[in-house]
């Protein structure tokens, strides 16, 4: 017995279709835009130093690439009345939907809660497992700090005087702990150069850090209350202050464009809900017929 695909019923069904091939022809255009674009960029590199890194340049070439190959597929299979096919992109469709909505929440979560947090508690405990404690929820979290740690000494370390510490044989810290002195958390979190800063504070070792663009759009967006040559120059004399100083600058300008980010969020899922639906619509309309045998 051979498997046959039978036709699409009615004109709601085309109409079903005709708005799947729209919504679905406009994520294959993204795609293409954001792979050719990548791609244009990185003949450049010269243009993109300082804003954007190579690797996250590739993540957008690669990202777009698998976008517009989707995008195909999920057209194929409609225009082929592919049943399995179909499911096989709806079922997709929907973890990309919620992994959306469960990172957008996160992120939301994480501006939240971060910018009241005590970390100078930290150095008091002599605690080295991070603001942020055990796994699951708390664990990403954690690598968000990481990540926000590591983008403030992008940000505002002193590269001048650190070139010239290295340049003397001294390292490339803002502090030098005195011999036969321990190492201890108050010591390594007065000095946000050190190499133990960060996974102090986080909890974790990641090293992914912005790129030097997002310190001048942080700068831009903050307005006159905030400069990065300022940081900079404070920067080894205010320590964890001047840290979580950036971490409150930050989630300040995220919260003064909160509704725009939720309004564009909101329209993600919108539109991803209505191809879905649509398509959702489709496969219930094909019906696989097994035809006796002859």
């Amino acid at each position: 017995m051979k498997l046959r695909i039978g036709d699409l019923d009615g004109p709601k069904s085309e109409k079903s279709k005709m708005i799947f091939y729209i919504l679905t022809s406009l994520v294959l255009l993204c795609g293409l835009i954001s792979a050719i674009a990548g791609g244009v960029v990185l003949n450049f590199k010269e243009v993109i130093e300082g804003y954007m890194s190579a690797g996250a340049v590739y993540v957008v070439v690669i990202a777009g690439s698998s976008l517009a190959l989707f995008a195909c597929l999920g057209i194929y299979a409609v225009r082929r009345n592919h049943r399995c096919l179909m499911i096989f992109y709806l079922i997709v469709g929907l973890i990309l939907l919620l992994i959306f909505v469960v990172a957008a929440g996160l992120f939301a979560k994480y501006a939240q809660d971060v910018d009241g947090l005590s970390r100078s508690s930290l150095a008091q405990a002599g605690d080295s497992h991070g603001t942020w404690k055990g796994g699951g929820v708390q664990g990403v979290y954690a690598q968000m700090e990481s990540f926000a740690c590591r983008t403030y000494q992008t940000c505002c370390e002193p590269t001048e005087l650190f070139d010239i510490k290295e340049q003397n044989g001294a390292p490339r810290q803002c502090k030098v702990v005195q011999e036969g002195m321990p190492e201890d958390a108050a010591f390594i979190l007065s000095d946000p150069s050190h190499p133990r800063f960060c996974p102090m504070i986080s909890g974790v070792s990641e090293q992914l850090s912005s790129s030097q663009g997002i310190c001048k759009l942080i700068e831009f967006a903050a307005g006159s209350g905030y400069s990065l040559e300022q940081c900079q120059q404070d920067y080894c004399q205010d320590g964890l202050e001047g840290y979580e100083n950036f971490i409150a600058v930050s989630v300040s300008i995220y919260r003064q464009n909160m509704l725009i980010a939720g309004i564009i969020a909101a329209c993600v899922v919108f539109f991803i809900v209505v191809q879905l639906s649509n398509l959702f619509y489709i496969i219930r309309q094909v019906r696989t017929v097994q035809p006796e045998k002859e």
